[in-house]
């Protein structure tokens, strides 16, 4: 994983990177870097570009939806859209003595 996001970044500067490249670039971005694992992206990879391998792997992708659920109707149909609606209670602001809180009691 870490092979293939050096060798996307490469890429992504303008580059077609080699292993050698992708190596150096990791050593100097303090990463470890596995041989094995390197030569195997690379083997994988093949003579595919990367443009090539993104649009063959996002076939792969699933959707996921992204909202919120939208409700829909229910059983009811027609008599549960004709429901009666509660009225919105609106609250009246309240003053709230706060009893000197801030010690200016005598201001008033």
């Amino acid at each position: 994983m870490k092979a293939q996001a050096a060798y996307s970044l490469l890429f992504l500067a303008g580059k077609k990177p080699s292993e050698k490249e992708v190596a150096d670039f990791m050593n100097a971005a303090g990463v470890n870097v596995d041989k094995e694992e390197l030569a195997t992206f690379f083997k994988v990879l093949g003579d595919k570009s990367v443009v090539d391998s993104v649009k063959a792997g996002s076939k792969k992708l699933v959707a996921m939806p992204a909202g919120g659920a939208v409700a829909g109707p229910s059983a009811g149909g027609a008599a549960a859209a004709e429901a009666p609606k509660e009225e919105e209670k609106k609250e009246e602001e309240e003053d709230v003595d706060m009893g000197g809180l801030f010690g200016d009691e005598d201001d008033y």
